[in-house]
């Protein structure tokens, strides 16, 4: 069987596969009653595009916030955020659609190679929260487009190519490390001095502005659980895609001699991804999804004895992958913030004064500053930040009485916001432990206790 699709029919298909992706997260939040943008990182990006004085430090400084900021100068709003993300979304995919045409590929192959690109959790994941890694691959999709143009207008990436080195130390590998690639296949001069030219603009940055090896919080899970996003990783791959991109990779083996970069590139983003840095799946995504693509249409035009159970194979597995989908979706639909942390902290915003601290666990400190509008004792921007850690361990675990009291006294620490996430095991596994077993003094007071959030006030 043999689909025909014209270039036209793919672009509108892609575009609006994408869009409808892209805001079924968002549309089901948004009807289920909560209008807060998903997840930790959106807030920390929040806060760097509210906050010039913070963004303008060169140790917190990316094209990304500084887009955000722009935007919110021009009307101040929340949904810049979504906008951006959904807009670079459609853009990459399109850049990318535009890039797999300069290979060897039949429109029915570039089409399904698009569509798990668009059907994976790791692309929704970069373009539904509001994270810079939206921008930045954004960025090395049209840097690749313009690298495959002929002549000298390939030094037409060299604005792009500026931008990158203020992200991360991540992105900057993967960035020379493309253009290495490139070079190795096409030993073409002008890309051999822009690669050189790249890493020493990386290099000079480091010794000025040093980045951090990633921008965004590592989750800490279990390689299996963040890898595969069944298990629940936020960022991980579907087992769908995996099992297809493996039957690609095994299928094309016999056009090694054109691939022969990829597999050891596959192993080591991998490894990469283990034990160094789980965003690195975002990019690793790519390279699945162009090789799911492959694998499934192998299947589909592979002579089969029984044509019914060919037929049957297929759909079971475009049935699972739509599950698969459908499930991660409405995982991240219900993220945090959720309801009931969105009410209590309003609850706090509203029973407050203002120039009152709150503390928390780390990474909850953006909730409290966005949605409660309050000063919160941990702040990731602190310049003592890493200090702070260290007390909010002695106050979160110990049960030394006189030391916490202590400590939430010299930090001027009136309200304890406490969620599910944290007494479920994130901090806490027992019931009398740490912070928790000195709730029982009359220091402490519930003054908020609504659908697993606790608030206390200290005394």
């Amino acid at each position: 069987m043999k689909i025909k699709l014209t270039e036209r029919k793919i672009v509108l298909f892609i575009f609006i596969l994408t869009v409808m992706v892209l805001l079924s997260p968002l549309a089901l939040r948004y009807f289920s009653g909560n209008t807060t943008l998903m997840g930790t990182e959106s807030y920390l990006h929040l806060k760097l595009a509210s906050n010039p004085d913070v963004l303008f430090q060169p140790r917190f400084f990316t094209p990304y916030d500084l887009i955000l900021f722009g935007l919110n100068s021009l009307i101040q709003s929340n949904v810049w955020a979504l906008i951006l993300s959904i807009a670079l979304g459609i853009g990459t995919v399109l850049l990318f659609n535009n890039f797999l045409r300069k290979f060897d590929l039949t429109n029915e192959q570039r089409f399904f190679i698009l569509v798990f690109l668009i059907l994976s959790p790791a692309f929704i994941y970069a373009f539904v929260f509001a994270n810079q890694y939206s921008l930045v691959v954004f960025l090395l999709i049209l840097i690749a487009n313009l690298l495959s143009v002929k002549g000298h207008l390939k030094y037409l990436t060299i604005p792009f190519l500026l931008f990158i080195p203020f992200f991360d130390v991540l992105t900057s590998l993967v960035t020379f490390g493309g253009l290495l690639i490139y070079w190795l296949l096409k030993k073409e001069k002008a890309v051999f001095y822009l690669g050189i030219g790249f890493l020493g603009l990386v290099v000079l940055i480091q010794i000025l502005f040093p980045q951090p090896l990633t921008y965004e919080p590592i989750l800490g899970h279990s390689f299996f659980e963040e890898f595969f996003s069944d298990l629940g990783g936020l960022k991980g791959l579907s087992l769908f895609h995996l099992f297809l991109a493996v039957v690609g990779l095994i299928t094309t083996w016999k056009e090694r001699k054109i691939y022969y970069f990829v597999y050891p590139t596959i192993i080591f983003l991998i490894l990469f991804f283990a034990f160094v840095n789980e965003n690195i799946v975002i990019y690793l995504n790519f390279i699945l999804a162009f090789f799911a693509g492959q694998g499934l249409m192998w299947l589909w035009k592979r002579k089969w004895k029984l044509n019914f159970l060919k037929n049957l194979s297929i759909l079971l597995i475009l049935i699972g992958l739509v599950l698969s989908i459908g499930s991660y979706v409405t995982q991240i639909s219900q993220s945090q913030p959720n309801d009931p942390t969105k009410e209590s902290l309003l609850w706090l915003r509203d029973n407050s004064r203002p120039h009152e601290i709150v503390f928390s666990y780390q990474g909850k400190e953006f909730w409290i500053e966005s949605i409660a509008e309050r000063e919160s004792f941990l702040d990731a921007y602190d310049q003592g930040y890493k200090n702070k850690l260290k007390i909010a361990d002695d106050i979160l675990y110990s049960r030394d009485l006189k030391l916490t009291t202590q400590l939430l006294e010299d930090n001027k620490i009136k309200y304890i916001w406490i969620d599910l996430e944290m007494v479920g095991g994130q901090v806490w596994k027992d019931e009398d432990e740490g912070l928790l077993f000195l709730f029982r003094n009359p220091r402490f007071k519930n003054i908020y206790n609504k659908k697993g959030v606790e608030i206390w006030e200290f005394n």
